[in-house]
C-alpha cells in the first residue's frame, strides 16, 4: 500500500478529530481498525483494547452490529452504552455506503452534521484506493473464495459467470496472498494463539499488507494477508521488515508462514505455512516468525525404503515411534531437546539410567543407536517427520507439492 495513501487518510481523521475536539476511529465492516487518531482524553476501556488487539471481539461485534446496519452515509446510528462490554455510547458513521464505518464517542449531542461530511467525503476518496476496502459484495465473496482454496473445498462451483465483476479475480487472486497460522495447544491457548496472530497481522498492515481472510482450522488460527504488488522488491523489503519487527514484538507462540508463489495453490501456502509453524516451534525456539524458506529442508519425509541408507532399520524405528503405547516419541524427543541445557531425564522428570535403558531397548529393536552421530541424526529427521505427522492432517500434508 503506498505511504501516500496512508498519510492522506490519517491526515484526514487527524483533521476530523481536531476540528471536533476528540478521537476518531475507523473500522472495516469486520470490524478491524483502520486507522485511529492520537487519544484526546475520550477513549474507553473497549477502544483501547480495540488498540491492543486491532480486531473486535465478537461479543462486542455482535452488539454493534445491528447498529452498523441501521447507519447510512447521511445519518448515524446510536449505540447506548453497555456497562457489561466497557463500552461507552458512540456514533456510528456508515462511509461510503458500508465501506468503512467511523465512530465517534458521544459527548452529550450529535457531532455537526456538515463537519462530518466534509471529513468523510475525503476518507472515503482515501478508502477507495486501499486493497482493504474493495467494495463490500467483491471483498465478500473475494474471502469466502479465499477461505474454500484454504480448506481445499473450492470446486469451482462459486465461479463468476463472464462478464461477473469477479470475472477473472478469482484465477489470479491466490497469486499475490501470504499465508501466516499459529497452533492452538493447551488450556487458554486458544486466546493466546488469536492474540499472537493478531499482533502480527497488525505489524504486517503497517509495512503494506492487509487482512483478506482468516479461518480456524483443525487447532490452527490461519490468516491471509494480501500486498499490492508481491512481485516487486519491496514486497521483498517488507517481508525482511514484518519478520525482524515480529520476532522483535511478539513475546511468544511460534507463527509459520509461506510467502506468495505464483505457481502455487493457496492451499500448498497453507500446508507449508502450518508445516513451518510445527517445525519452527521445535528448531527456531527464539524465533515467532518462522518462513517455510527457514525448515523446507527438514519438512521433507524421510524415506523408509529398505534401499534407502539406513532403511530397513528407520522403518523399524518409524514403527517403534509410531507405537501407541510406545516410548521411543518422547524419548527422542527429550533428547532432541536436551541441548538447551536440560537433560532428557529431567525433561521426562525420570532418572537418568531410564533414559540410558530406553536407548538401549530402541537400539536392540530397531538398529538405531541414539548415542551415535549419524545414527541420532537420522532419528530426529524421523522424530520431526512424525510430528509433523500427529500434527497435520494426511490432507493437509498431500497439499504440500503443488
Amino acid at each position: 500500500m503506498e505511504k501516500r495513501l496512508v498519510d492522506e487518510l490519517q491526515a484526514s481523521i487527524e483533521g476530523l478529530a481536531a476540528t471536533l475536539g476528540q478521537s476518531v476511529a475507523i473500522d472495516t465492516p469486520d470490524g478491524e481498525l483502520i486507522a485511529v487518531t492520537r487519544d484526546y482524553g475520550d477513549a474507553d476501556p473497549y477502544r483501547i483494547n480495540l488498540l491492543l488487539q486491532r480486531r473486535m471481539p465478537e461479543e462486542a461485534r455482535t452488539y454493534f452490529w445491528k447498529r452498523m446496519q441501521e447507519s447510512t452515509p447521511n445519518r448515524p446510528s446510536y449505540v447506548p452504552r453497555n456497562t457489561a462490554l466497557s463500552i461507552e455510547a458512540r456514533w456510528c458513521y456508515n462511509l461510503g455506503n458500508g465501506m468503512a464505518y467511523l465512530w465517534l464517542l458521544d459527548q452529550g449531542a450529535a457531532p455537526d452534521a456538515a463537519i462530518i461530511d466534509r471529513y468523510a467525503e475525503r476518507i472515503v476518496a482515501a478508502l477507495a484506493e486501499r486493497s482493504i476496502v474493495e467494495p463490500v459484495d467483491r471483498r465478500n465473496r473475494r474471502r469466502a473464495h479465499i477461505e474454500r482454496s484454504l480448506l481445499g473445498t473450492d470446486d469451482g462451483a462459486h465461479d463468476p459467470a463472464p462478464g461477473d465483476p469477479m470475472d477473472g479475480a478469482v484465477e489470479s487472486v491466490d497469486q499475490a496472498l501470504t499465508v501466516a497460522c499459529v497452533a492452538i495447544s493447551g488450556d487458554g491457548a486458544h486466546d493466546h494463539a488469536e492474540r499472537t496472530l493478531s499482533t502480527v497481522v497488525r505489524i504486517a498492515r503497517i509495512f503494506g499488507f492487509s487482512a483478506v481472510a482468516s479461518i480456524e482450522d483443525h487447532g490452527r488460527l490461519v490468516s491471509v494477508l494480501d500486498y499490492p504488488d508481491h512481485a516487486s522488491r519491496s514486497y521483498d523489503a517488507a517481508i525482511t521488515d514484518l519478520l525482524s519487527a515480529a520476532n522483535r514484538e511478539v513475546r511468544s507462540g511460534t507463527v509459520g508462514v509461506a510467502l506468495s508463489r505464483a505457481d502455487e495453490p493457496l492451499r500448498c501456502r497453507y500446508a507449508r505455512a502450518a508445516v513451518a509453524q510445527t517445525l519452527g516451534s521445535e528448531l527456531c525456539a527464539d524465533d515467532v516468525f518462522i518462513l517455510w524458506e527457514q525448515i523446507a529442508s527438514f519438512a521433507v519425509d524421510v524415506p523408509p525404503e529398505a534401499s534407502a541408507p539406513g532403511g530397513e532399520r528407520l522403518t523399524r524405528f518409524i514403527g517403534l515411534l509410531r507405537a501407541p503405547e510406545g516410548y521411543a516419541f518422547e524419548t527422542t524427543a527429550a533428547l532432541f531437546h536436551a541441548h538447551h541445557g536440560e537433560s532428557a531425564a529431567a525433561i521426562l522428570r525420570v532418572h537418568r539410567t531410564t533414559i540410558l535403558y530406553r536407548q538401549r531397548q530402541i537400539k536392540q529393536l530397531t538398529g538405531i543407536d541414539l548415542t551415535h552421530g549419524p545414527d541420532r541424526h537420522l532419528a530426529f529427521s524421523a522424530w520431526l517427520t512424525e510430528l509433523c505427522r500427529r500434527r497435520i492432517s494426511e490432507d493437509l500434508r498431500g497439499a504440500l507439492r503443488p
